[in-house]
């Protein structure tokens, strides 16, 4: 799965879940990404072994309504929300 992926299938996913990312190379769609329940302990899933936290799905959502109402994209397309995404992932605003 890629960030692609997650974005495009953002909606499926329980806001409660983490987004994890392989953080070793440069972050872009195809970045590969995961979508886990993250351990009430704070140790690192399982299943997203290596890779770095990104955002909860439930943030990555409201980034991408909130960051889109500030650009006028009233129905983003896809490659719009994952460079919202990204942007906001790079520059934390």
């Amino acid at each position: 799965m890629t960030i692609h992926d997650v974005v495009e299938s953002l909606c499926s996913f329980d806001d409660d879940q983490t987004i994890y990312v392989d953080a070793s190379g440069k972050l872009d769609s195809r970045t590969q990404a995961v979508v886990v329940w993250a351990p009430e302990d704070d140790t690192e899933p399982p299943d997203a072994k290596g890779m770095k936290c990104f955002l909860d799905v439930w943030h990555a959502k409201d980034v991408i309504e909130k960051k889109a109402q500030l650009s006028g994209l009233h129905m983003p397309a896809l490659d719009d929300k994952i460079r919202l995404l990204i942007e906001y992932a790079r520059t934390g605003a």
